[in-house]
């Protein structure tokens, strides 16, 4: 993974254009579905960027409200109420490498942003009908409690690779 700066933005890029394509999934534009950890919406793009900063939005939310609002409001025609336009919420493996290169805890992370939630659900059950220890999905802390809530996250976009 090369890690590079964006010149006209200073955003953070990643850049995997080097791993087995099959460890990759396809150039998405839009915000990506729901989904568990171990589908292909979980795997990481060739290239993506991390906005500049955080966005911190109203009440905090559990993940199973934060994820209804995304894909009812997106279900009604509408985009994404958490990222600015062209942007959308990570997934478990993006956070992770956004983790990993501190780009929320360590030397950029303010404890008043505390956790972040994204679309990549826990594979015991979505809503915690089945969850596993009260996990439902993920978050920056990896699994999600279900008492957990944020009102905080940090948008991602897939950078098209030719």
């Amino acid at each position: 993974m090369q890690k590079e700066l964006n010149p006209e933005n200073g955003a953070t890029v990643y850049n995997l254009s080097f791993v087995n394509k099959a460890s990759l999934r396809d150039y998405s534009s839009i915000e990506l579905p729901l989904h568990l950890e171990n589908e292909k919406e979980n795997y990481l793009y060739e290239k993506f960027e991390v906005a500049t900063g955080f966005v911190t939005y109203g009440d905090a939310k559990g993940f199973k409200e934060f994820n209804e609002i995304i894909t009812s409001t997106i279900s009604k025609g509408g985009s994404n109420p958490y990222c600015l336009k062209g942007y959308r919420t990570p997934n478990q493996r993006e956070m992770a490498i956004m983790a990993y290169n501190k780009l929320y805890d360590g030397s950029e992370f303010n404890s008043s942003y505390g956790d972040m939630m994204s679309r990549t659900a826990f594979s015991f059950g979505y809503y915690g009908l089945m969850t596993k220890d009260d996990k439902y999905g993920y978050s920056n802390s990896i699994t999600l409690w279900k008492e957990m809530t944020a009102n905080t996250t940090r948008c991602v976009r897939d950078i098209r690779v030719d």
